[in-house]
C-alpha cells in the first residue's frame, strides 16, 4: 500500500495503522506540503514519515504560528503629492500590521539560555519561581516539580532552565502558564523492574522550547509493571506546545497519552503501541518515525 500524501488525515491514518503489518514499515515522501498551516494534520513532515507501529490519533486539529510572535509586515505606500506638511509625513509611513502568513516550516526560534550555570540535585517536591534556574538532576522517585514562570519586563511569563536529567522512576512536572526555555530534557530511569511513569501537567497555555537533543524514555521489563508517559493528558491540546531544535525521542513501552502539539526542527521518533494515543498534532522538519523499536541512548 503506497500513500502519496505526506500530510495524513486522522481517520485514514488511524484505519491504516490498525491494519498495518508492523514488520513492514510504510514510508511516505512527497513535496505536497500545505503552506497555509503549521500543523496541517495530526502527523506531518517536511521530509519523510515512517510508520512501524500502532497509534491512535484522536483528531487532526490545526494550529497556526504557535512558536513565534507575529512578525510585523510592512507594505510600501505610493506617496501622494501634497502641500500639506502633516499629510506628507503621514504618506511617508508604511502600512504595518501584526498579521502573519503561517507556513508549515517555522523559522527557528531564538533560544534564550539561563544565566544560572550551576547544577542542583532535587530530592523533594519543589516549586521554582525564579526567571533563571540551574540545571536540575533528579533521581528520587515520586517527586512533583512545579514551574511557575515569572513575568518579565514586557509582562510575559518566561522561565529559563538549564539541562534537566531525571533518572527517577516516577515523576510529575507541573508547568504554569508561560514560556519555558530548557537546554535539554533527558528522562530515563535506571530501574525498569518497577513502575516507570512520567507526567506533564499544565496550568494554562504552556510552550516548552528545547535547545539540544532530548528524550523521554519509560520502560518496564516486568510485564506486571506500568511504563507510562502522559503529556497534558485529558486537557486542551493547545495548552501544551513543545518545540525542539534538535532530535526528540518519546518512548513509552506500555502507554503514551499525549494531548498537545509537538514541532521538531530535526527528527522526531515516537515509540508507540496499541495503547498509545495522540490528540493534537506532531510535525517534523526532518524525519518523523512512529516505531516500535527500543531507542538506545
Amino acid at each position: 500500500m503506497k500513500l502519496q500524501k505526506l500530510i495524513i488525515s486522522t481517520f485514514a491514518l488511524s484505519a491504516y495503522l490498525l491494519a498495518a503489518p508492523t514488520s513492514t514499515p510504510t514510508t511516505i515522501t512527497t513535496n505536497n506540503i500545505n503552506p497555509k498551516e503549521v500543523f496541517p494534520s495530526t502527523l506531518s513532515s517536511s521530509s519523510q514519515i515512517t510508520l512501524r507501529s500502532h497509534i491512535t490519533l484522536k483528531n487532526s486539529s490545526t494550529i497556526t504560528t504557535p512558536a513565534l510572535e507575529g512578525e510585523e509586515y510592512c507594505h510600501k505606500r505610493k506617496y501622494s503629492v501634497t502641500k500639506d506638511t502633516k499629510q506628507k509625513e503621514e504618506n511617508k509611513k508604511d502600512i504595518c500590521t501584526n498579521e502573519t502568513t503561517p507556513t508549515l516550516a517555522l523559522k527557528p526560534f531564538e533560544f534564550v539560555a539561563t544565566t544560572n550555570h550551576s547544577t542542583t540535585s532535587t530530592t523533594k517536591n519543589q516549586t521554582f519561581k525564579k526567571a533563571n534556574l540551574p540545571s536540575l538532576t533528579i533521581d528520587k522517585p515520586k517527586l512533583t516539580l512545579t514551574f511557575k514562570a515569572p513575568k518579565n519586563r514586557d509582562g510575559k511569563r518566561v522561565q529559563h532552565i538549564g539541562a534537566i536529567e531525571d533518572s527517577s522512576r516516577v515523576s510529575t512536572y507541573v508547568f504554569h502558564k508561560g514560556d519555558y526555555y530548557i537546554d535539554s530534557l533527558k528522562l530515563e530511569s535506571q530501574n525498569s523492574n518497577k513502575d516507570d511513569l512520567f507526567t506533564i501537567k499544565t496550568k494554562g497555555q504552556v510552550r516548552i522550547f528545547l535547545n539540544k537533543e532530548s528524550h523521554i524514555i519509560k520502560r518496564a521489563d516486568n510485564y506486571k509493571r506500568r511504563a507510562y508517559i502522559e503529556l497534558n493528558y485529558n486537557k486542551n491540546p493547545s495548552d501544551l506546545i513543545i518545540l525542539s531544535k534538535a532530535n526528540l525521542t518519546i518512548d513509552a513501552s506500555r502507554r503514551l497519552k499525549a494531548h498537545g502539539f509537538i514541532y521538531g526542527y530535526e527528527d522526531i521518533s515516537i515509540i508507540s503501541n496499541k495503547n498509545s494515543t495522540i490528540k493534537g498534532a506532531i510535525h517534523s522538519d526532518g524525519t518523523l518515525t512512529i516505531g516500535k523499536e527500543i531507542a538506545k541512548h
